[in-house]
């Protein structure tokens, strides 16, 4: 039954991301669970030529292997990795975007 959730949940995210991706000109390159490693993510994104990659460590979040996002958003605002993925995901497109239009790419 929790595995039949965790699968449902994983879809759904991976749909939003999808669509997020969409509304950024993105293409989901893949979405990687790992289950043994304590529910890690990897997803991989192109976005204007250039590969990036997004993944959670224990509910750290990384962004082409920096730390962006340490653990404490859990408790401090409330929100699951999952959660917190997405909005670190759409900021950083959202900063791309701007670069882009300020370099007039």
């Amino acid at each position: 039954m929790f595995a039949q959730k965790t699968a449902e949940k994983l879809c759904t995210v991976k749909d939003e991301i999808e669509l997020l991706l969409k509304k950024y000109d993105c293409e989901l390159i893949d979405f990687e669970y790992h289950q043994k490693a304590f529910g890690d993510i990897v997803l991989r994104i192109k976005s204007h030529e250039k590969e990036l990659i997004f993944s959670t460590d224990r509910g750290d979040i990384y962004y082409n292997s920096d730390l962006v996002c340490d653990h404490e958003y859990m408790r401090s605002e409330g929100k699951t990795i999952l959660q917190k993925l997405i909005e670190v995901v759409e900021t950083r497109l959202v900063l791309l975007e701007d670069n882009s239009i300020r370099n007039g790419f």
